[in-house]
């Protein structure tokens, strides 16, 4: 993996400080709804702004695998290279999507532990 973590940790703290800005979700199910069905103009959030920016920043190759990471922590995959391969194929809106998950940090804190 080529994205340093302490960038995944500064994104993992903007998700965090984002999500607590938020109100609490209503079902336990709800930290897979995108954030956008959940609230009105999530957009105009500026703290999902910081977020969506700290992302932004990234290279290619780093939303790629900030994806990936996700994935993994999420269960999704076994490894991080299969994660990788499926986040090569799948590289449109990277950080929209990233930035609509309730569970953003939880997976990447997870994803990170999985690695060490």
């Amino acid at each position: 993996m080529n994205i340093e973590i302490n960038k995944v940790r500064r994104i993992i703290l903007a998700a965090e400080d984002y999500h607590d800005s938020l109100p609490e979700p209503h079902e336990p199910a709800d930290v897979f709804t995108p954030i956008e069905e959940l609230i009105e103009n999530p957009e105009e959030n500026p703290l999902r702004l910081n977020l969506r920016q700290s992302i932004e920043e990234l290279s290619t190759e780093e939303k790629m695998e900030l994806k990936a990471l996700y994935w993994l922590g999420r269960d999704n995959f076994a490894t991080f290279d299969q994660a990788m391969e499926s986040a090569r194929q799948d590289t449109e809106n990277i950080v929209g999507y990233l930035v609509s998950k309730m569970n953003l940090e939880e997976c990447l804190s997870k994803g990170i532990e999985l690695l060490s």
